[in-house]
């Protein structure tokens, strides 16, 4: 997923995402081969998908857009057919029917890969859970939370001339929309750009003022009457993933808030065998954190843990700050020291850093965090939490940029966290 057809773009940013992509695949256990329905096996899936099975990678087709097909009987089964037929070397491989958009049969995909989790469920509200048990009975539950939902917009209207009015969802700073790149998710994914007044037309009285998100338009290129066919009011808006190797190990792109922890919980879950686990691990990809704190705290109560481990990004230091609270990129985790989570679990992860050689800050966070850290430690008779973070540069906007040393060191924090035996003495009930 996420090559584009050639002609579509530049020749040589479609070869570097080709690289990429193999490089990722080579680094990987499991590959998902994601297909338009629309579309089905292009001659670009079967090369790629070839490529994974010649390095003997396990195999999952994935077929996306599913919502949109019309069905009649036998459509699912006779569309697998016809997809096993265009992968006729990997008949082996499970097929499943999802859709991004809508998150249906999303849990099927999620079933096939948690192989390295014991159990995985949804819960009413979309929190994903996967448990991996230590194999004791009454072990303590540890419960880390990662949120996976991500800032965005919500169109709001329809307009003449092909272009869409839009309400934001979670906190998205209107000065960095003007001639940004957006796919707007509705029938068919399209593509957009917020429109920018040139300079030239700018008065006075309107240059240095800033406009409202309410009042920016984003062009699409169709008429309202093609556009009203595929976009309805409340069709989420997300920025166009764009992914860019800097220097020094760093990586800019968008939703690294807060998916880029999740990827570290499950690399630091998955370095640690069974029998070492302290207690029977709970990993949340939780949900709606953007717009209130919602998911971790009802995820928190569902699963009543003995103590909790929140991940979630800081603020990177930039030059422009007026004080250096925060820390630059590089420097290891940072750990959260807070009125509201637990001071002793924060002194004792700040001496499992220093024992296991984990590099690391101490970040003051005096009357609020900003993340579910806030909220789990409330939940049913309070649970003890602590709140580790990664540093983040432009926080909210399609280019937050990330240390990979720091999502290494945040990897292996979340390994020695889960065989804590000191910390899991203290804590369990």
């Amino acid at each position: 997923a996420g090559l584009r057809k050639r002609g579509k773009i530049d020749e040589n940013i479609e070869r570097y995402s080709a690289v990429r992509t193999l490089l990722a695949i080579d680094r990987s256990d499991v590959v998902i081969i994601m297909i338009d329905a629309n579309e089905g096996v292009t001659e670009q899936d079967t090369k790629i998908a070839g490529y994974a099975h010649d390095n003997g990678k396990a195999m999952i087709v994935a077929v996306n857009k599913w919502d949109v097909i019309e069905k009649e009987t036998n459509t699912m089964k006779n569309y697998k057919n016809k997809v096993l037929e265009g992968f006729n070397f990997m008949m082996y491989a499970p097929v499943e029917f999802i859709s991004a958009k809508t998150g249906s049969r999303v849990d099927k995909l999620f079933e096939l890969i948690g192989d390295k989790f014991d159990e995985f469920y949804c819960d009413n509200i979309g929190n994903h859970i996967f448990v991996k048990k230590c194999g004791r009975e009454n072990a303590p539950k540890i419960l880390i939370d990662c949120h996976f939902d991500e800032i965005g917009m919500m169109v709001s209207s329809i307009k003449e001339g092909g272009f869409l009015s839009v309400e934001r969802i979670g906190g998205i700073d209107p000065k960095i929309l003007q001639s940004s790149e957006v796919i707007i998710y509705g029938k068919e994914e399209i593509y957009g750009v917020f429109a920018a007044t040139a300079p030239h037309l700018l008065t006075a009285e309107t240059a240095n003022k800033l406009i409202p998100i309410e009042s920016l338009l984003i062009d699409t290129g169709y008429s309202k009457e093609e556009l009203e066919k595929i976009v309805r009011i409340g069709t989420p808006v997300g920025f166009k993933p764009v992914y860019t190797e800097l220097l020094g190990g760093m990586l800019a792109g968008k939703g690294f808030d807060d998916k880029a922890c999740g990827a570290c919980a499950v690399a630091g879950i998955d370095a640690v065998s069974s029998d070492e686990l302290v207690g029977d691990i709970y990993f949340t990809f939780s949900t709606r954190e953007e717009v209130g704190l919602i998911g971790g705290y009802t995820s928190a109560y569902s699963i009543d843990p003995d103590y909790a481990l929140v991940l979630d990004v800081t603020h990177a230091y930039i030059p422009e700050m007026k004080n250096k609270k925060y820390n630059d990129c590089g420097c290891g985790v940072a750990v959260e020291v807070s009125a509201v989570t637990n001071r002793g679990l924060a002194k004792m992860a700040i001496e499992l850093c220093k024992e296991k050689k984990i590099p690391y800050t101490i970040e003051p966070s005096p009357n609020s965090t900003g993340t579910n850290a806030n909220k789990i430690p409330t939940v049913r008779h309070g649970i003890p939490t602590l709140l580790v973070s990664l540093p983040l540069k432009n926080m909210h906007t399609q280019n937050e940029v990330i240390s990979l040393d720091d999502c290494a060191a945040m990897a292996d924090f979340v390994s020695e966290f889960i065989k804590c035996e000191e910390i899991a003495e203290v804590y369990s009930r």
